[in-house]
């Protein structure tokens, strides 16, 4: 809105720098789509990639439709609506999966997995469980299919380990500064919450895909996942069973990442990016496994990837227009308060302060798509919730331009009211204004037939 760049406060380095050449100013403007072009190119490499390690260069159609769900999860849609932050965070998503391309020879996974966990950490720290479930993935690859000795398992197992404390550790001593906890994330490390915090992302994740095809097919895909490591593995199928069933359960609770270990983390569906790229991976393995196989087993795990893929495409769509109708909902109550307001300001000239109590609520879309994925509340934005954005609205609106000032509080305050609407309520004294929004739902009769009186 206003053309400023902040992601350096969030050590956003790449965000920060990257923006300029992306938008060709120090002062940013909105050239969207573009950037969300950009991003979905980076999903499209990371795909690609993520194909090519667990298939070994066998592309085919049926391992790119079950790769969609890398791009199109729900936790990570929320990502390409940021006008601005998008291209960035598929950047970080990408590079996460790179080192893994060069796990066979250990002084280019070495050199690639520093480098690229440093490139993540200052573009969208987020994405930081996925280097630990492909990690987990290609380990079992080696173990179940290359069937390779103990050593070289170790070795990798090690090197993996290292070279992700070593970076991010690296990266919070000379980067991050000291956190009060005063902000909405602490991040200050705090393993004690290690276990409390996998509990809730876990719920999270659980509650915000709620009885969705989504996640019943998720949990179908790691059985068939399951299944198919036991069915081709090259040593003991009862040992490959419980390996595999641990390694799906531990990959499920680590791709929440570094977040885990932090005080305070938050909770958001942008920060859960890593749940898509896990599961997409685990569906691209799955069918790889099984490529060549007939039986019914391997048809069905076809079949539930496929569905898999085809309930996240619906689910985009279905986002897609839920988060325009949200839009044209938030633009037709701006509208309204524009012109109450206009009515009520009587000295346009003067400095005048604007706070807001409540919210608009949901469009009626948003509230349908929500009975089902209730995650959708979360990840499209409400508009008018709070006073920061709901000034940023209406100064899009050029009704009124913001200035930085020492603010007061207001909100309790008892001014009188100056105008009262069914979608909002002014109050005002002064050069003070208090706008309390409503949620007018009026019960109406459905038109369709007319009965006789």
């Amino acid at each position: 809105m206003e053309g400023c760049r902040d992601w350096v406060n969030f050590y956003r380095y790449i965000s920060e720098f990257g923006s300029i050449f992306l938008h060709t100013s120090k002062l940013i403007f909105d050239i969207a789509p573009l950037t969300q072009f950009i991003a979905l190119f980076f999903i499209a490499l990371a795909s690609f990639f993520t194909i090519s390690i667990f298939s070994d260069n066998n592309f085919s159609i049926k391992l790119t439709i079950a790769s969609l769900p890398i791009g199109l999860f729900p936790y990570f849609l929320s990502n390409y609506a940021y006008r601005y932050d998008s291209p960035y965070m598929a950047f970080s998503l990408c590079v996460c999966i790179i080192p893994f391309l060069f796990y066979k020879d250990f002084t280019n996974y070495i050199i690639s997995s520093i480098l690229c966990l440093f490139l993540m950490c200052i573009s969208y720290q987020a994405s930081s469980g996925i280097y630990i479930f492909m990690a987990v993935l290609v380990f079992l690859k080696m173990l179940l299919l290359e069937k390779k000795d103990s050593k070289t398992l170790f070795k990798f197992t090690l090197t993996s380990i290292i070279c992700y404390a070593f970076t991010l550790l690296f990266f919070s001593f000379l980067f991050m500064e000291p956190n009060d906890g005063g902000t909405y994330v602490d991040e200050s490390m705090n393993l004690s919450r290690f276990i409390p915090n996998t509990i809730t992302y876990i719920s999270t994740l659980y509650n915000g895909l709620g009885k969705s095809s989504i996640l019943i097919f998720s949990i179908l895909i790691i059985f068939s996942f399951i299944f198919a490591c036991t069915k081709v593995s090259l040593i003991n199928k009862i040992t490959t069973f419980f390996v595999v069933s641990f390694a799906s359960i531990f990959c499920v609770c680590l791709s929440f990442g570094s977040y885990l270990a932090l005080a305070r983390p938050e909770f958001i569906p942008r920060a859960c990016v890593g749940i898509g790229v896990l599961i997409g991976s685990i569906s691209v393995f799955t069918l790889s496994l099984l490529n060549n196989n007939k039986s019914i087993p391997s048809k069905l795990s076809l079949i539930i990837a496929f569905y898999l893929s085809y309930s996240c495409i619906a689910f985009s769509f279905g986002f897609g227009n839920a988060e325009y109708d949200q839009k044209e909902y938030i633009r037709f109550r701006a509208s309204i308060l524009a012109q109450d307001l206009s009515e009520c300001i009587t000295e346009p000239d003067d400095e005048i302060e604007l706070l807001f109590v409540n919210n608009i609520g949901y469009a009626s879309t948003v509230e349908v798509i929500a009975d089902v994925y209730p995650v959708a509340k979360e990840m499209i934005d409400i508009g008018f919730i709070d006073d920061r954005k709901c000034q940023f609205i209406l100064e899009s609106f050029n009704l009124i331009s913001l200035k930085d000032k020492p603010n007061h509080y207001f909100k309790d305050a008892n001014f009188p009211v100056v105008k009262d609407t069914a979608y909002h309520t002014i109050q005002n004294e002064d050069n003070k204004y208090l706008i309390t929004f409503k949620n007018p739902h009026y019960k109406t009769i459905k038109t369709r037939r007319f009965i006789d009186e």
